[in-house]
């Protein structure tokens, strides 16, 4: 169940920050500094990890990022 903690963090602050913001906040710029603070607080989801899983997990990334990207490119 610890993994589903830090998600009720986030959606609970998402909740409280929703119901507090009001129109001149997002005019003003409060919601970029809002989400800032939530992305601030999210843990690294690479932590406890050898330098080989990340590696593979990089790796993993960058190919889905490559088969996405590469014929976008190509078509420029």
């Amino acid at each position: 169940m610890a993994s589903h903690e830090p998600k009720d963090d986030v959606e609970s602050a998402i909740r409280q920050t929703e119901t507090h913001s009001t129109h001149e906040d997002l005019k003003s710029g409060n919601v970029d500094f809002e989400r800032g603070q939530l992305l601030a607080e999210l843990g690294d989801p690479d932590a406890g990890k050898s330098d080989e899983e990340r590696k593979a997990i990089d790796k993993k990334l960058m190919w889905k990022v490559d088969l996405w990207l590469v014929p976008w490119l190509s078509i420029l």
